[in-house]
């Protein structure tokens, strides 16, 4: 979680060939950018409950070479910028993204809710992601049942806070 025109963040060194990877970008505007190269836009979401910040969701197929690579994002100009990276193995390499589903809140809530998704096919995870622009929040609490995989804290006013997590089972 930075304030400046690219931000990046590292590939887990464990990631083999074939392993999906998700990348989750928030910025605390709406800046016109392009996506990391090599990666696919699942979803986005304009967030006008928190003063426009914006959401978007990447994919890509491992390759050789990607474990520990840095993947960076460029914005037009300085931005507040929260990155998440994780990585499935034994997942559809091709798409790892059978459904997806946003779910905007009023900026003032301290309880989040994840939106509603049908139940995963059999061996699917569910994973969840949640970011808000805040003075204020400084730490977020996982849902019972839930295994956290990354949670940012960035800094200043307008501040990006996140957290990523997901069923860890089907």
């Amino acid at each position: 979680s930075v304030n400046a025109t690219s931000a990046s963040v590292a590939t887990p060194a464990a990631v083999a060939p074939g392993d999906a990877l998700l990348l989750f970008v928030t910025t605390n505007s709406v800046p016109t950018y392009s996506g990391p190269a090599g990666w696919t836009l699942v979803a986005q979401q304009v967030h006008t409950s928190s003063s426009d910040m914006l959401t978007r969701v990447y994919r890509r197929t491992a390759a050789a070479g990607d474990a520990g690579a840095q993947v960076r994002v460029t914005m037009p100009t300085t931005t507040k910028v929260d990155l998440a990276l994780v990585a499935y193995s034994g997942v559809d390499p091709v798409d790892p993204v059978a459904q997806w589903a946003v779910r905007q809140e009023p900026a003032t809530t301290t309880v989040h809710t994840a939106p509603d998704l049908s139940s995963p096919a059999a061996g699917g995870w569910i994973v969840t992601y949640w970011a808000e622009k805040t003075s204020t929040t400084t730490d977020w609490a996982p849902p019972a049942g839930a295994a956290s995989r990354a949670e940012t804290s960035g800094s200043g006013s307008g501040r990006i806070e996140s957290i990523l997590v997901d069923t860890g089972a089907a």
